[in-house]
C-alpha cells in the first residue's frame, strides 16, 4: 500500500514538474515547452514529435 502511494506521488510530481512548473534555467518555460522549441530549431535530432500528453509514459 505504501509503495503505491509513493509511486502515485512521484507520478504526480513528474507531471507537475514537466508540464506546469516554469524553470529559471529554461528561460521561464516548462521542460516540455523547451523541448518543443528545441525540436523546431533542430528537428534532425528528434525521432518522434514532442507532445504534451497527460498520464504515464508506457
Amino acid at each position: 500500500m505504501a509503495d503505491r502511494i509513493l509511486a502515485d506521488t512521484l507520478e504526480r510530481y513528474v507531471l507537475l514538474y514537466n508540464q506546469h512548473l516554469l524553470q529559471l534555467a529554461l528561460q521561464h518555460r516548462t521542460p516540455i515547452q523547451a523541448m518543443k522549441d528545441w525540436q523546431k530549431q533542430r528537428p534532425d535530432l528528434f525521432k518522434k514529435r514532442v507532445s504534451n500528453r497527460t498520464g504515464l509514459d508506457t
